[in-house]
Formats: structure tokens, C-alpha cells, sequence
């Protein structure tokens, strides 16, 4: 982002949350669920910003078209959701039981540093995305998920 800012262009830096879609970050969260492993990560209580795969090339193109925007953008949906309320809308599309509590430990081995993106969690709202009044096809994790196991 810095670099960015140097440049004597309008830029666009998005922000992305988790992306999910066949593949990507959810692969290995569904290989856990699919053993029956899943569950919330700690507490669970922590901010899981996210966006479904169609949403953020959509988002990505509108922001590109738009001469208005510039800077920071956070490309995520509009509902802010918990790591629990995750789990558990991805253990119900899966139709698995999630009952576990995810040690740090054992999820920085499945994903390595991108495990800081679920443990860290933040709770990010899309406001320059909600000011170019973008559209989504899947506003809420419970849609989202669905099409993505059920579609």
C-alpha cells in the first residue's frame, strides 16, 4: 500500500477477507470438517470477514470502472459474522458435526502463516463497497456456503 501511494496514478488497494469458493482457503477447513475434526477456533467470538469468490471478482471489476474510488478498499460481504457463527453454518452445509475447539497450534499447521487471517479475526465493514451501492449475490454466509457445497 505504501508503494501504492507513490504512484502518480489513482490507485486501488483492496482489502480482501477470507474468499471463499471451490478451493482457496476453504479447502483445507472443509478437509478438517470432512474428518469430523471442525470446530470454532478458541473462543470463537472472532471477527471472520469474508466473501464469497463471485462477489470479489464482481467488486474488483466495479472498482476498476469506478473513477471515484481510490485508496483502501475493503472487498468483504456486508454481513459480519463470528468464527463460530462460521463454523457453524459450514458444519451444517457439510453436514458434519463441528463440536471441537480448534487449538492455534493445530491450524497454523494446516495453513501455515494464513492461519492469521482466521485466528486474528477482524470485524470489517465494506463501506466503500456499500457507497458504490455494489450489489451482492451472496450478502450472508448462510447463502454463500450453500451454494458453494450445494450449487
Amino acid at each position: 500500500e505504501a508503494a501504492a501511494k507513490e504512484a502518480n496514478t489513482r490507485t486501488i488497494t483492496p482489502r480482501f477477507g477470507v474468499i471463499l469458493g471451490d478451493g482457496g482457503a476453504l479447502e483445507p477447513i472443509a478437509k478438517v470438517y470432512k474428518w469430523f475434526l471442525g470446530g470454532r477456533l478458541g473462543s470463537g467470538t472472532q471477527g471472520f470477514p469474508w466473501i464469497h469468490i463471485q462477489d470479489a471478482v464482481r467488486a474488483i471489476l466495479l472498482l476498476l470502472e469506478s473513477e471515484s474510488v481510490e485508496g483502501p478498499v475493503n472487498v468483504v460481504a456486508p454481513q459480519i459474522i463470528d468464527q463460530k457463527r462460521f463454523s457453524d453454518t459450514l458444519a451444517r452445509e457439510m453436514r458434519v458435526p463441528a463440536p471441537w475447539v480448534v487449538p492455534k497450534f493445530a491450524l497454523q499447521i494446516l495453513m501455515g502463516e494464513a492461519s492469521i487471517l482466521l485466528w486474528g479475526g477482524q470485524k470489517v465493514i465494506p463501506r466503500i463497497l456499500q457507497r458504490e451501492k455494489f450489489s451482492y449475490t451472496f450478502p450472508g454466509i448462510d447463502k454463500a456456503l450453500k451454494d458453494i457445497f450445494n450449487g
